[in-house]
């Protein structure tokens, strides 16, 4: 796994301070920089490092999401990571930065339920228990303009399992 990517523990504070901590659970996706979060009280979160996706997923993402702007502190000599992910909430407080470090932007895609068809069909990432039926229904019900939207999205399915040899649920 690349340390450039957001990791488990960045990805849950961001969860955290935007639904809450209580009862939050994460689950891990099948592709780096992806984490699936659960809440009791709010329901599932889908959280992307923008630099997990391809250019055609991140074009798909653009259109029908928003991406939330984060921060990370790293050594300006070495590039890696120092400090915590900041979210909006820290960057209030203000930040000291060590005379050798510096502040990075981060772009992150917060996924809601009904989202989380983008990130199967578009990126192959499967959040939960999420089923190739559900994410059809979804994207069909939700983003899918024309017949030709429902009909790639099959393909997208299609094309997907085809790499995947575990057997679908």
């Amino acid at each position: 796994m690349r340390k450039d990517r957001l990791n488990h523990a960045q990805a849950r504070k961001i969860t955290g301070q935007t639904i809450g901590y209580k009862g939050l659970i994460g689950v891990r996706t099948e592709v780096a920089g992806a984490y699936y979060f659960f809440s009791d009280i709010v329901g599932g979160r889908l959280v992307i490092d923008d630099r997990s996706l391809d250019d055609a997923a991140r074009d798909v993402f653009r259109t029908h999401l928003n991406p939330f702007m984060g921060a990370y502190i790293v050594a300006r000599d070495t590039g890696e990571p120092t400090g915590h992910i900041a979210s909006p909430k820290d960057r209030c407080r203000g930040i000291t930065l060590a005379q050798r470090e510096e502040i990075r932007h981060l772009r992150i895609w917060m996924l809601l339920h009904d989202e989380w068809c983008l990130a199967l069909l578009h990126a192959g990432i499967r959040p939960g228990s999420l089923s190739d039926q559900a994410a059809l229904k979804c994207y069909d019900g939700l983003y899918a303009t024309s017949a030709h939207d429902r009909l790639m999205a099959r393909r997208l399915l299609t094309r997907d399992a085809g790499k995947d040899s575990r057997p679908q649920p």
